[in-house]
């Protein structure tokens, strides 16, 4: 599932159409059926819905699904816009969900921040941003 924002007003103005409401009942009949893998795909855009970082997390953190954050590809219709890269990405959830260690010392973009105050759901992105949440209730800091 592409979701690029919880904001109805922003889904619109991305997508060009109106189906936010319609996107997000969709999603709930996904979680309401225990449906597994589920996957949202989202792009970050400078100056556009980079305030999503937090709020998509979030997600992740009440439902069981992954996020993955893709880097925009300036091409196209998207070459005149901006990115969020992975690096800003790694630094909000930090800042608000505690540090991030590496999983695997070969692979330093996948996180783990079960220690931190996540208690379930996982993101990644399209450059190995691979962040696991604990299952259970993690200690708080």
């Amino acid at each position: 599932m592409s979701l690029d924002t919880l904001d109805a007003k922003i889904f619109s103005e991305l997508t060009r159409r109106d189906l936010f409401s319609k996107v997000i009942e969709s999603f709930q009949t996904l979680i309401d059926a225990n449906f597994l893998n589920i996957k949202i795909n989202s792009v970050l855009i400078h100056g556009i819905n980079d305030r999503e970082i937090l709020k998509l997390v979030e997600l992740a953190k009440n439902n069981p699904i992954k996020i993955r954050f893709i880097e925009l590809m300036p091409i196209g219709c998207a070459e005149n816009f901006i990115g969020v890269p992975t690096s800003e990405i790694f630094k909000v959830i930090e800042e608000n969900f505690g540090k991030m260690i590496p999983i695997d010392e070969k692979d330093q973009f996948q996180r783990d921040i079960s220690k931190s105050k996540i208690s379930s759901g996982k993101l990644d992105s399209s450059t190995r941003l691979n962040i696991n949440f604990a299952t259970a209730a993690t200690e708080s800091d």
